[in-house]
């Protein structure tokens, strides 16, 4: 029954994918367990590689704690941490503790602060134990308004396409040239299926998110 609640609520978020053991700049699958998940091993703790701006004033990483629960099981707790101009050390800027809701195998990877020097990118994955549901997504950290928030890539989306869309991100790439966020999207299809559950793109296509206008454009067609 939960594991059908937890696919239901992904569903509805439109975003589904599988856990990131990719480059070091995307959210790493840190758990108590094994690579092949067969052996427990106990807590675990992962710091990010730093990510510095261009002119080298911002700073950022994340730490990923997989802690032991009761019967050889896992959760993770994550953070995201901050050091500006001026300021000594690093301060914490995001914090998520495992739950059923918001994930408990959840994961962070700094990929880079923007042109403009206002925001950070950040892949989220947004994981569960003992599940195949699961989300990649994107956390923007804004230095202007010091806050953390995860964009509603479904509206926005529903915005643009005039159309409700099922959504993968397949890839967070980056910032371009005027600090907007790069992603590669496709729709979403369950494991086993022939067909995907809507047909917005073509493939995998490059959308941009305008994170100070709230809006997303697609950049261009199949990539």
């Amino acid at each position: 029954m939960l594991r059908s609640f937890i696919i239901g609520l992904l569903c509805a978020a439109g975003l589904t994918s599988e856990p990131s053991r990719g480059p070091q700049l995307h959210a790493p699958w840190v758990s108590c367990f094994s690579e092949n998940g067969q052996q427990f091993e106990g807590p675990r703790a992962v710091r990010t590689p730093l990510v510095t701006s261009a002119d080298g004033s911002l700073k950022a990483y994340a730490e990923i704690e997989a802690n032991e629960v009761p019967r050889q099981s896992c959760e993770n707790t994550v953070r995201l941490f901050v050091s500006f101009p001026g300021v000594e050390g690093f301060r914490q800027v995001f914090l998520q503790k495992p739950s059923v809701v918001d994930g408990t195998a959840n994961s962070l990877g700094p990929i880079g602060w923007s042109p403009n020097g206002r925001w950070l990118l950040v892949e989220y994955g947004n994981w569960w134990y003992d599940s195949d549901a699961g989300a990649r997504t994107v956390l923007l950290y804004d230095r202007q308004k010091d806050r953390a928030s995860i964009p509603d890539l479904r509206r926005l989306i529903r915005r643009s396409l005039k159309r409700e869309c099922s959504i993968t991100v397949s890839d967070v790439v980056g910032f371009d040239a005027s600090s907007h966020v790069l992603l590669r999207l496709a729709d979403r299809s369950e494991e086993g299926d022939d067909q995907p559950q809507s047909r917005c793109f073509r493939k995998v296509e490059q959308w941009s998110i305008d994170p100070e206008r709230g809006t997303i454009k697609r950049v261009s067609g199949h990539v």
